[in-house]
């Protein structure tokens, strides 16, 4: 058995592209299978030392492990009043064609944009900056912008650019190996 360099913080990077990707498909049905670790896993032939490490909480403790916050984030967005929009369209300077991923909803009259890139999680990263153009309409404003990141669940005010008829510029935004969110702050309960 080939064992990968697999950790907790991988886990959620992991974690928020699949279920990123998953509401992308408009699926009626998305779940995370693992709520615990499974340690010492009997799988039909006797307990094991081999171990599970594939649940948001952590299998010695019961604790919340990074995948559970990113999860936590992504529940407070995507709920059945979020709808996907693939004709949102999100266009990046500064990123490779090629790794650069993103999708867009909207909630409530609001847009709610995803991007990352999608390299090798088994490989190192190193984060950029990119000037990111959201399009917005109707039902897809940004009145108050802000940058949502999962994994620390920290919510930055954004200043965007107006650059055309319903497109948003934004620049020096990070791009990082996980899914970042920029939405309007209505969406979000920000504390202060």
């Amino acid at each position: 058995m080939v064992m990968l360099p697999w950790n907790e913080q991988r886990q959620a990077k992991w974690l928020l592209r699949r279920l990123l990707m998953d509401l992308s498909h408009d699926l009626e049905l998305i779940s995370y299978f693992h709520t615990v670790d499974l340690l010492n896993y009997d799988w039909g032939n006797g307990p094991t030392d081999y171990n599970q490490r594939l649940g948001v909480l952590r299998g010695e403790d019961y604790s919340p492990k990074p995948s559970y916050f990113a999860y936590q984030s992504l529940c407070t967005l995507f709920d059945s009043q979020t709808r996907h929009e693939a004709n949102l369209a999100i266009m990046c300077n500064g990123a490779p064609d090629e790794t650069f991923q993103s999708v867009g909803f909207s909630r409530n009259g609001c847009g709610v944009y995803a991007w990352w890139s999608a390299v090798d999680l088994f490989e190192d990263y190193a984060p950029r900056t990119i000037s990111l153009q959201v399009s917005t309409r109707e039902n897809a404003t940004l009145q108050q912008p802000v940058l949502i990141d999962p994994m620390s669940q920290q919510v930055y005010r954004l200043t965007g650019k107006t650059t055309g008829h319903d497109k948003l510029t934004f620049d020096r935004l990070p791009l990082r190996d996980y899914p970042l969110i920029v939405t309007d702050r209505s969406v979000v309960r920000v504390e202060g």
